[in-house]
């Protein structure tokens, strides 16, 4: 071979594998994460009732962009959000979370170091609008990568998933999921996704698990929604092995039994037909229950309310609260009427007793 032609395939090799792989993060699995509590953070007590609010806040854009990837034939005309916007959607975001006063709140679509809103610290952005009873939090990202050449995006994209607590949280843990199956050279440029695992103690000497997760999008002819499912199944049979209460809520991106065929039909291309979540439903203690999402109307669990044009409102559920059979559920609901513009997702709330 001659020196040239060694010199292309180093290029090749350095453009292809070792650019790319620089470029993107690469976190480890089960790897303890930063936790950031204040000296005076109470400790949760057995028997008390605890409040827990999920909220994906679609990167404090608010809903005055239509993104690519809103619309199935990806053709949104946004890609940058303005600071201002950004700014009024925290405050929105903030006073819901106020008005609410949940003990927990799992975030999801937290923007960190990305191009699309500034660069700016979204979580940090939260924090500073709520009262200090928020004393404890952990995050971790699941998207971070230094540059993305997709036109629509074409620069850097941080965005986490967190968990904010009134209590304190001894440890927090990364559980990574199962990735999409793509080759090596686009995989740099994906999202990694996890469950975020915070641990809590309680006086008696035993713990809370409280988790958020986001699960993967536009899967329909790939099988890793049900393996994605498998893996937080695995996570939370652990902990029910080791009898440890725990609480998973996210945006699972996985419509529950029964809402496919009522969907706007382009729409029903992001998902399949037998919803992966339908065995998870039926195994699991979850908020919206299944008979409530099963019978009409639905409408008030409905949990999505897409930036498409063609949408009217909220039309489907996607976001989830979960939680062991060794805690007791006594209230749960979809905040919708004045968070419609806050976010393309509402958030969910569920009360339970430890």
């Amino acid at each position: 071979m001659t020196p040239l032609f060694l010199g292309l395939i180093l290029l090749i090799f350095i453009l292809f594998f070792v650019l790319p792989w620089l470029n993107a993060d690469h976190p480890q699995d089960d790897s303890e994460l930063p936790v950031f509590c204040a000296p005076h953070a109470p400790t949760l007590r057995r028997g008390q009732k605890i409040k827990i609010m999920t909220y994906n806040i679609q990167f404090l854009a608010g809903k005055n962009y239509v993104f690519f990837h809103d619309v199935p034939d990806l053709s949104g005309k946004d890609s940058v959000v303005d600071t201002k916007d950004v700014l009024a959607t925290a405050d929105g975001i903030a006073q819901v979370i106020i008005d609410e006063m949940p003990d927990f709140i799992c975030l999801q679509e937290i923007d960190d170091g990305s191009r699309r809103t500034g660069y700016v610290d979204q979580l940090k952005l939260l924090l500073d609008r709520l009262p200090s009873e928020y004393c404890c939090y952990t995050s971790a990202f699941y998207w971070k990568v230094k540059f993305i050449p997709h036109p629509k995006i074409f620069g850097s994209l941080g965005m986490k998933t967190a968990v904010i607590s009134k209590y304190k949280i001894d440890r927090a843990v990364r559980r990574n999921l199962p990735s999409l199956p793509l080759n090596f050279f686009l995989s740099q440029f994906s999202g990694k996704k996890l469950i975020l695992q915070a641990f809590l103690p309680v006086d008696d000497g035993s713990q809370l698990s409280v988790m958020s997760t986001h699960l993967d999008a536009f899967t329909v002819g790939s099988d890793i929604m049900t393996s994605q499912l498998g893996s937080v199944q695995a996570q939370t049979g652990s902990l029910n092995e080791r009898g440890v209460p725990w609480i998973l809520a996210g945006d699972f991106n996985l419509l529950p039994p029964g809402q496919y065929e009522k969907l706007e039909t382009s729409h029903r291309a992001y998902y399949n037909p037998d919803t992966e979540i339908k065995d998870f439903y039926e195994e699991h203690n979850v908020v919206p229950p299944l008979l409530d999402v099963m019978q009409e109307p639905a409408d008030k669990w409905f949990t999505y309310s897409g930036n498409d044009p063609k949408l009217k409102g909220p039309d489907r559920t996607l976001d989830y609260i979960v939680y062991s059979d060794n805690l007791r559920f006594l209230e749960g609901y979809v905040r919708q009427s004045d968070t419609r513009l806050l976010s393309d997702h509402l958030p969910v709330v569920a009360v339970l007793s430890l």
